[in-house]
């Protein structure tokens, strides 16, 4: 949860940064009732809306690639814009130094392909709890 304004909002607003589009369409499907979603493919465009707009949670594929880029860069610039920024990885690899890598940067989970809805939606929980312990 999120507070605008001084009103509470009751869902989180959340960025997916995936350049495969089926993938991209079937989280977006999973989150959407969970937040407003917005979608990129550009790891450019992911930053830069970040920075004019942050979202509440961002979740990022690792593997992605795009000039050169991959999910750990895009990670590494959220978190230089925003050091409290919510990024969470995800992968089709479960290799234990990728998880690690994304800790020890700064994200506060990894998720592990196939993706389950429940994953996704523990870590909104995560980030309720975050914003508003109980």
């Amino acid at each position: 949860m999120t507070i605008e304004s001084g009103h509470m909002k009751n869902k989180p607003t959340i960025l997916i940064v995936e350049d495969e589009p089926m993938t991209a369409k079937l989280l977006a499907y999973y989150l959407k009732q969970h937040g407003a979603v917005t979608i990129t493919a550009n790891p450019r465009e992911a930053v830069a809306s970040y920075m004019v707009n942050p979202t509440d949670i961002v979740f990022i594929d690792v593997n992605y690639t795009y000039e050169d880029k991959d999910g750990f860069d895009i990670l590494q610039s959220l978190l230089f814009a925003d050091d409290d920024a919510f990024a969470v990885m995800f992968s089709s690899d479960n290799n234990k130094a990728l998880i690690s890598k994304a800790e020890e940067l700064g994200a506060q989970g990894f998720i592990t392909k196939p993706i389950s809805a429940a994953d996704f939606a523990y870590y909104i929980d995560k980030f309720n709890q975050k914003i508003l312990p109980a």
